[in-house]
C-alpha cells in the first residue's frame, strides 16, 4: 500500500521537474526591435494589403461587361455572380436559390495597378437577354494578395444585347 503511494509521489515529482525544466528551456519571444542571435532583426509578420477598388462596370453590346479593379500589389482576382457561391441548393426557408447570371472569371495581377476582368453571361442570362434586351446581375469580385487574406467587393452589372 505504501509502495503505491511512494510511486505516485515519485511520478508527480518527475512531472513537476519536467515542467520546470521545459519552462527554463523555453525561448522567450523576441520583442519588436530586438536583435536575434544571428545579428539580424526578427522578420516582420505584416500581412499584405488586400484593399482594392472597382471602377463602374462598362457594358459591351455583345452581352459582356468589363470591370477594372485597381489593386495594391500582386495577387489573384476572381469575379462572378454572388448567388450560390457556397454550392448550396436551398435557401434559408427551403426555396431553391436562383441560378447565376455571370460565368466565373479569373485574372492575375503581377503588381500594383489596374486589372481588367471580362464578365460573360451564362446560358440563363443569354436567354433573358434575348427576351428583354438587358439583364442586371450582382457581381462579386474577390482579390487575394499573394500570401494574404482575400477581400471582396460587390457591384451591379448591366448586360446589354446588340441593338438595345
Amino acid at each position: 500500500m505504501q509502495v503505491q503511494g511512494l510511486e505516485r509521489r515519485v511520478r508527480l515529482t518527475l512531472i513537476a521537474c519536467a515542467a520546470a525544466l521545459a519552462g527554463a528551456l523555453a525561448v522567450p519571444a523576441a520583442s519588436p526591435g530586438a536583435v536575434t542571435d544571428a545579428g539580424y532583426p526578427p522578420p516582420e509578420s505584416n500581412p499584405p494589403n488586400n484593399e482594392f477598388t472597382l471602377d463602374t462596370p462598362k457594358s459591351k453590346k455583345n452581352g459582356k461587361a468589363t470591370i477594372v479593379a485597381t489593386v495594391p500589389g500582386p495577387g489573384a482576382l476572381r469575379a462572378g455572380d454572388d448567388v450560390n457561391d457556397a454550392g448550396l441548393v436551398r435557401g434559408a426557408r427551403g426555396y431553391p436559390l436562383p441560378k447565376p447570371l455571370l460565368k466565373p472569371t479569373t485574372a492575375d495581377a503581377t503588381g500594383a495597378g489596374a486589372v481588367t476582368l471580362t464578365l460573360k453571361p451564362t446560358k440563363r442570362a443569354k436567354k433573358k437577354l434575348k427576351q428583354r434586351g438587358r439583364v442586371t446581375a450582382n457581381a462579386e469580385v474577390i482579390y487575394t494578395p499573394t500570401g494574404g487574406e482575400p477581400a471582396s467587393r460587390f457591384t451591379d452589372v448591366k448586360l446589354k444585347r446588340k441593338g438595345k
